[in-house]
């Protein structure tokens, strides 16, 4: 059978895994494109193709979404999920797993790996009022132990793909994340906290996945920046340019930090919670793989 492996990453903890996983089941490891014109997607003579991508707000990034929407049926292909999560995979995989049905398809199993967190939460210390949200910083020997753990797990799942078992579907918190859609607070309440924490103040008829896009309004630079244009390069939508010697933000923003956690002289700033929170890259992962991703 022949497989590829396709991946989305922001800071190199899924493009690890999907190496992994490709090395395992001796299959071709490709960034997944958003864009079918500049790659060609699971539409090939491949028979299983195995999507890796991180957790977003505990769904799917909105670059997932439109690379699912963009093939042709699905029927025809055998598919796995992996998710990276660093807080909780909540219901990631189902919403995939719906996005993969209504192109005829079906996700025969998904998969949630522990990895460390990459993104802003809340501070929970004494200086919330001035920095409520901060970047969360994880001890080395965290980090080792995560990933130790998902190295075993990586190789579970490669045995479980290819013994063909199908049926498993990794999800958490699914009664709240159920209720959180049926009230629809995702586009309504959640929707305007993040936009407001970004400092995009403007009204918008984007779902909450989308608006992400909008959310790189919260981007800044320090004097430290040195116009390296590492950003711009490793930015895996091309939504930054360069002018004057400083970049700018074109609203085709995914959320994925790569820009801020990537800035060699981490002159990249969002909002008041990264100012002096430490910066993550997946250590076994360079920059020059990253700068591979397609726009």
């Amino acid at each position: 059978m022949k497989a590829y492996v396709t991946w989305f990453s922001g800071t190199g903890n899924s493009l690890w895994a999907a190496k992994q996983l490709a090395a395992l089941l001796e299959a071709e490891c490709v960034p997944m494109a958003h864009n079918q014109a500049q790659r060609v997607g699971p539409d090939t003579d491949s028979d299983l193709v195995v999507l890796v991508f991180p957790v977003y707000n505990h769904l799917i990034p909105y670059l997932v979404q439109r690379f699912i929407q963009q093939l042709p049926s699905l029927a025809d292909k055998t598919i796995y999920a992996v998710c990276t999560y660093g807080d909780s995979p909540g219901v990631s995989l189902e919403y995939l797993q719906r996005r993969i049905a209504e192109k005829g398809g079906t996700l025969s199993g998904g998969f949630a790996v522990k990895m460390p967190y990459n993104y802003i939460s809340p501070s929970g210390s004494l200086r919330s009022v001035f920095q409520p949200f901060r970047l969360r910083e994880i001890s080395p020997d965290t980090q080792e132990q995560l990933f130790a753990a998902a190295q075993e797990k990586l190789a579970d799942i490669a045995l479980y793909i290819k013994a063909g078992r199908r049926g498993t579907l990794e999800t958490e918190y699914e009664r709240i994340e159920r209720l959180a859609e049926r009230l629809n607070l995702r586009n309504t309440l959640q929707k305007r906290f993040w936009l407001h924490k970004a400092g995009y103040h403007g009204k918008t008829k984007m779902t909450s996945v989308e608006c992400v896009q909008l959310m790189d309004a919260g981007f800044f630079t320090t004097e430290a920046c040195m116009g390296c244009q590492t950003c711009a390069r490793i930015c895996p939508v091309h939504n930054i340019s360069f002018a004057n010697g400083k970049p700018h933000w074109s609203h085709r923003c995914e959320q994925c930090f790569a820009c801020l956690q990537w800035c060699p002289a981490q002159a990249l700033q969002f909002g008041t919670g990264t100012l002096d929170g430490k910066r993550y890259r997946q250590p076994a992962i360079r920059p020059e793989e990253m700068f591979l991703q397609p726009q």
